[in-house]
Order: structure tokens, then sequence, then C-alpha cells
């Protein structure tokens, strides 16, 4: 089963509703099928078309792919720095983000490089997302860039705060990003105009996540916060406020 991303949607639910081999019926019967030694990874895999792409820090900076069902190594490509995020995997692309500050666009097949960009040194630790062929991904400086997936040029650019290493949420048509500025941004996703910040009093570090009209993200300080996405997007001169709701035995 795929497991295309980062937290497997664009909302970063991390629900697979697709999912018809596991449950909590058998979950308990599973065993090792097979393991890879002799490697050492950041970031968590992306399962796409039968194969999964893992990087590896040991003993080179690179990115692999193996057979989901064998474990055998298909290919490897050698990239400048180590992979702190999580692959992307859309339209036959996987998409990663290295500590050099470069995006790289690999051939999901062969693992060659289509395209690469300098985004903003010195890290990107955020997965990117794709939706309708425009890569959305942040930089450790605050830096959102939304990219043409195929060929990555810039599409537009924006800023979420000083610094935002969160990776983007996407829901109707909205980018939404943590900020380390104590904000949870929300952008439209085909200008980049913001469209509004609340103000969470705590930094957010951690993705946010957008399921039924409201966007959640967790922060530093041990606080998770609910927004109503409908209120904030009625009432944009609420400007760092905004309505939150609550969540039982949570301050918000």
């Amino acid at each position: 089963m795929d497991w295309p991303k980062f937290q497997f949607d664009l909302a970063n639910t991390g629900f697979n509703p697709y999912e018809t081999v596991l449950s909590p019926s058998n979950v308990g019967t599973l065993g090792l099928a097979w393991r890879v030694e002799a490697m050492s990874s950041y970031s968590g895999p992306a399962v796409a078309d039968g194969v999964i792409y893992q990087d590896s820090a040991y003993p080179s900076w690179a990115l692999l792919a193996f057979d989901a069902q064998t474990g055998v190594k298909l290919w490897q490509a050698d990239l400048p720095s180590p992979i702190r995020s999580s692959p992307t995997v859309a339209g036959g692309i996987i998409y990663v983000g290295t500590d050099s500050g470069q995006l790289f666009a690999l051939d999901e097949a062969t693992g060659h490089t289509l395209w690469t960009v300098l985004l903003d040194y010195p890290h990107l630790d955020a997965s990117p997302g794709v939706w309708n062929g425009v890569l959305y991904v942040t930089s450790g400086v605050g830096t959102v860039y939304a990219l043409d997936a195929v060929t990555g040029d810039t599409i537009w650019t924006t800023v979420a705060g000083p610094t935002a290493n969160s990776s983007p949420a996407i829901a109707n048509g909205v980018v939404y990003i943590g900020s380390l500025d104590n904000h949870l941004y929300a952008f439209d996703a085909a200008s980049g105009i913001r469209l509004w910040r609340a103000a969470t009093g705590d930094q957010i570090e951690v993705s946010p996540v957008v399921a039924s009209g409201i966007v959640y993200a967790g922060s530093l300080g041990h606080g998770l916060f609910a927004f109503d996405v409908g209120a904030l997007l009625d009432n944009p001169g609420l400007g760092t406020q905004g309505p939150q709701r609550s969540l039982p035995g949570v301050s918000t």
C-alpha cells in the first residue's frame, strides 16, 4: 500500500483510507519480513508503486530505493549532504530537501536527477507537498516556496516568520505553515497571498493537520491548538488572534 509522503496526505492527517490488509485484529501478528544492514537514516520512508524510498546517512549521503516485498536495493542516488525530511513521491518524481539547502527532483524509476534548485541555506528540514502540479516547501529561515513540480521554476515565494521548519499542510486551496515566531500561517495556494496569521503564544515546529474545517498544531511548549478555518477566512481582520476551539482536557 502506497505511503507517498510525510503523514500520507496533503492535509497531514496520517490516515490511509485505502488500507485493506491491516486491522486491529491482525496487526499483532506482524513479523519481520526483511531488514537492511549498514545504513543510518534521519527521516521516514515514502512508499509508492511497490518501492520504498529511504535516506541514508552512512556510509554515504544518499536516497535509496528498495523493493518493498524483498528489500532488494534497486538504485542509489548520492547527494551532497544529509536528508532530514521524508521524501515525497508524486507524478513519477521523488522530491527531497538536503542540509545544503538544495531541493532535488529525482526520477522515480532510476534515481537520476531531473532538476535541482538551491533554496535557503543552510537546510531544508520540511517535507514538500505537491498539489495541482505545484510543489510547496518551507525553508529553515521561514521562506515558503511554490515551485513548478515538473521544472522546478519558482511560481511564488512568501515568508512565514523568521524561522519555519514545519512541513506544509494543504487543504481546499490553502497552504498552512507553523512558525517559530509563535504563529500559524495560511496562504492562498495559487498566489501566495497571506490569508491570515493566528497567534499561538508558542513556537510551532511540527507540521499542522487539517480535518473537518479545523487546523491543528502542536507547540514546543506542550500546547495543542485548534483553529476554526472558516471563521478565520471570514474574518481576516482578526489579525494575530483568531477564534480557537477548545479540545477536551487541553488548553488552547
